[in-house]
C-alpha cells in the first residue's frame, strides 16, 4: 500500500521497551478488526485528512497514525467539515486546515506533493474502508483490493431464549479460508459427591 492508516482510538495500550510478547500486541490492538488494502484517489485522501483532525486541538480517536504519508496542519483557521445527524463526512465547506500532503514515492524514495485525482492504495481497518467508521463516508465508494479476515457474514435464527448464530465462511475460489477446525481442550468432568463423602485435606 501506498498509505497505512490507523485510527488513535484503536491502538488502547503503551508497548514496554524491550522484547514484545504476543499479548502486548493484543493489549494495543483489542479489537476484532481486519486489514483491507483499497484503491482512492488523492481527493479521498484529503477528505479524509481534514475529517481525521476535525476536532483538533481536542482529544478525538479519529486522529491519525500514518505511514507513507506527511501532510502540515493550519491550526490558525476552525473547521468546516460539514457532517450529518449521524455525524458522517459531507463535505468541506470552507479552507482546507490540511495542507502540503505529501505521499512517500517507493520508487524514487522521495515524498512527492498529493495528486488529487491521481489512485493511491490505502491499507487500513476495515472499520473505516467498509464500514466507513467514525463517518468516513468519503470511503463508500473505495475499490476494495483485498479484504483479510474468515468470515463473510452471519445471522441469527430461532426465536425466544435458544437461538442459533449461522456464520458464512469465505471462500477463496473454491475453496474455504478455514479448511479445518480442531477440538484443543477437552470438556471438564463433573464428580458429585455427598458432603460427608468429601475427604478432608487438613
Amino acid at each position: 500500500a501506498d498509505i497505512g492508516y490507523i485510527n488513535g482510538g484503536g491502538m488502547r495500550a503503551d508497548i514496554p521497551k524491550g522484547d514484545v510478547a504476543l499479548k502486548n500486541l493484543l493489549n494495543v490492538l483489542p479489537f476484532n478488526n481486519t486489514i483491507v488494502l483499497a484503491q482512492v484517489n488523492g481527493q479521498t485522501i484529503k477528505d479524509m485528512l481534514e475529517m481525521a483532525v476535525m476536532k483538533w486541538p481536542s482529544e478525538d480517536g479519529s486522529f491519525p497514525h500514518l505511514a507513507g504519508i506527511t501532510f502540515s496542519l493550519k491550526t490558525s483557521i476552525p473547521s468546516s467539515v460539514l457532517v450529518n445527524e449521524l455525524d458522517e463526512f459531507q463535505g468541506v465547506a470552507g479552507q482546507y486546515r490540511v495542507y502540503d500532503i505529501k505521499i512517500f514515492n517507493r520508487e524514487t524514495q522521495t515524498y512527492e506533493p498529493i495528486i488529487l485525482d491521481k489512485k493511491y492504495t490505502i491499507a487500513a481497518a476495515n472499520y473505516y474502508l467498509l464500514d466507513c467508521g467514525s463517518g468516513m463516508t468519503m470511503f463508500k465508494d473505495a475499490e476494495i483490493l483485498k479484504n483479510e479476515g474468515f468470515v463473510s457474514g452471519y445471522k441469527v435464527e430461532g426465536e425466544g431464549a435458544i437461538k442459533n448464530i449461522v456464520v458464512t465462511l469465505k471462500y477463496k475460489g473454491n475453496e474455504r479460508v478455514i479448511s479445518g477446525l480442531k477440538r484443543v481442550s477437552k470438556p471438564g468432568l463433573r464428580q458429585y459427591a455427598k458432603v460427608n463423602e468429601i475427604p478432608k485435606v487438613l
